[in-house]
């Protein structure tokens, strides 16, 4: 029987999730009056299970923890990568993965492991990770970046770790 009751309220669950509740002369399914109300689907289906009357959920106010956090913007680093050389020259892991001929989670196993990648022709490539930073959908290592910005190496990581907003991170030399 718990199979069975199980199943009966699922089906009552999405019977009044697509169900359209009317209060003020409008008229939304639940997760339309949820965006409006600007709360979580779940607390207005909870109080409809509760026994709730349509216009009591809608019209009661939405108490402090029934409300979704709010996420202050919060400090993000730069978006990293990794640039793997191999053979002297540097590629992202899906530009190697095409130039080889293989799959990307191959090249992925090969840099996890330690382990060499063996070409068709014999040769076999060893490949190291360098650290990439992403900004305008170009991925450099930091001293690529330091060079192209008119600074030092140690500049542009120190600019990373003091946790300046990507403006100021990738902001060229102020003293030309």
């Amino acid at each position: 029987m718990k199979g069975a009751a199980r199943d009966h309220e699922a089906k009552r669950t999405a019977m009044r999730r697509l169900a359209r509740y009317t209060y003020n002369g409008v008229t939304l399914p639940l997760r339309g009056w949820a965006k409006r109300l600007g709360v979580a689907e779940s607390v207005l289906e909870a109080r409809l299970i509760g026994g709730w009357s349509v216009e009591k959920t809608l019209a009661t106010p939405i108490a402090p923890w029934e409300r979704p956090r709010e996420t202050e913007a919060k400090y993000r680093p730069p978006r990293t990568s990794y640039i793997l050389e191999g053979d002297g020259r540097f590629m992202t892991v899906k530009e190697w993965a095409a130039e080889l001929g293989c799959a990307n989670h191959i090249i992925y196993y090969c840099i996890r492991y330690n382990r060499p990648f063996k070409c068709r022709d014999g040769r076999s490539i060893a490949f190291t990770r360098h650290q990439a930073f992403e900004h305008d959908g170009v991925a450099l290592r930091a001293s690529e970046w330091a060079e192209r910005l008119g600074i030092t190496r140690e500049e542009f990581l120190r600019r990373i770790s003091d946790g300046l907003g990507e403006a100021d991170v990738f902001r060229e030399n102020d003293e030309t």
